[in-house]
């Protein structure tokens, strides 16, 4: 159970000492190829919702 026992600091340390740099970013690609869908739907709702209401509501100057 030492795992439960490390700080985060000492974590990283060991990340390091155990993989170097590589260590530190393994497993982001995969992260961001699971999460960049889902963001670029929210931005691409936002952008509708935000012409939509500058349409409606929007001044004209």
């Amino acid at each position: 159970m030492r795992a439960l026992q490390l700080t985060m600091r000492q974590t990283l340390m060991e990340v390091w000492r155990d993989g170097g740099i590589k260590g530190l970013f393994m497993g982001v690609g995969p992260c961001i190829a699971r999460v960049g869908p889902s963001v670029g739907i929210v931005v691409s709702f936002y952008e509708v919702v935000k012409y939509l209401l500058h349409q409606c509501y929007g001044t004209s100057s």
